[in-house]
């Protein structure tokens, strides 16, 4: 999730840092700061991700952060959820 601040007493929600608009989120950042140049960031907190989201994030296929992942199982990040789906913190 994506904070700022406008003043002490106001501040706006801008999403998901982590969704699949990874690039566009970084755009919009950019937009917010250009509108209301008092906001000041006050929060960028860490969110679940799966390959799909790294390799869109990387700018990677999803294939390719696999079979890194699996070249690299000693070295890769631990995840923080197993199961279907395999998720990492951001």
């Amino acid at each position: 999730m994506v904070w700022f601040s406008v003043d002490h007493s106001h501040s706006i929600f801008c999403g998901h840092a982590s969704d699949k608009r990874g690039r566009r989120q970084v755009e919009e950042n950019k937009n917010i700061k250009k509108a209301i140049p008092q906001a000041r960031l006050i929060e960028a907190a860490p969110d679940l991700v799966g390959l799909s989201d790294i390799a869109d994030i990387l700018g990677y296929s999803r294939q390719n952060i696999r079979k890194l992942m699996m070249n690299n199982l000693v070295s890769f990040p631990t995840p923080l959820h197993q199961g279907k789906t395999i998720l990492w913190h951001l």
